[in-house]
């Protein structure tokens, strides 16, 4: 082989340290994108798309479905970016962070949801878990309902279960809360429907008034709309299965 040839060739990433290991090497080449053989475009709906270069091996080692994806019986095209609309870079960068390092440095409140619905998305359930612990570390009667408003969004079963203990636990406080009044009509419903309350009828009555009000004026809709809403809501409340 010529030196031309060999000087020519692409460079395997090196490791300032002795003793590199394998992960080391691949958290390297991840953070490079060298040697990349497909390019992910993510998150049009969310603005401008980025790019993320990646390796096909990898992805496929790591995920069922990127193993589909790329050598099943009808393998994606890679000879442009694959388009992914739907997904939220943050999360998508997250999720190849797992895969090539099997460590997720970015996650945070405002990330997790959409991270944990990448993974499902892309079978990692690792991943899954290690969101779902975050979230439920971040957890209390103070960040409850806003958390239970993300996963009700998200259909997050298994955190609107964690969700509805600490509801349980704090019923009267959160009721009473100002967070309360905010959140969507989704979330009450799921709240009513709960058999997790540990409140007394009257003072859920009252409460859901209360949101009914604040939601009638974020909309600018009269009184008579409130009291449809409370009566409605107070009635599934009643008879929630």
């Amino acid at each position: 082989m010529s030196s031309n040839a060999v000087s020519s060739s692409p460079k395997a990433p090196e490791c300032q340290e002795s003793g590199c290991d394998f992960m080391k090497l691949l958290k390297q080449t991840f953070a490079s994108g060298e040697l990349s053989d497909v390019c992910f475009a993510v998150g049009r709906d969310f603005g401008n798309a980025q790019n993320f270069p990646a390796h096909k091996l990898i992805l496929s080692i790591r995920s069922a479905v990127f193993r589909t994806m790329f050598y099943g019986s009808l393998p994606e095209n890679c000879d442009k970016a694959i388009s992914i609309p739907d997904i939220h870079p943050d999360a998508f960068a997250n999720m190849l962070s797992f895969v090539y390092t099997e460590a997720v440095e970015n996650l945070t409140s405002d990330n997790v949801f959409a991270t944990m619905s990448c993974a499902d998305k892309y079978d990692l359930p690792q991943l899954v878990r290690i969101c779902s612990d975050f979230i439920g570390s971040h957890l209390n009667a103070e960040t409850c309902l806003a958390t239970l408003q993300q996963a009700v969004s998200w259909h997050a079963d298994s955190i609107v279960e964690k969700c509805m203990g600490v509801l349980e636990a704090n019923t009267v406080a959160i009721l009473q809360s100002d967070q309360f009044t905010a959140i969507s009509q989704d979330t009450l419903k799921s709240i009513l429907q709960s058999d997790t309350l540990s409140a007394k009828e009257h003072a859920v009555y009252l409460a859901v008034e209360r949101w009914a009000s604040a939601a009638c004026a974020r909309n600018a809709l009269d009184a008579l709309i409130v009291a449809r809403y409370w009566v409605t809501l107070c009635f599934l409340y009643a008879f929630r299965s």
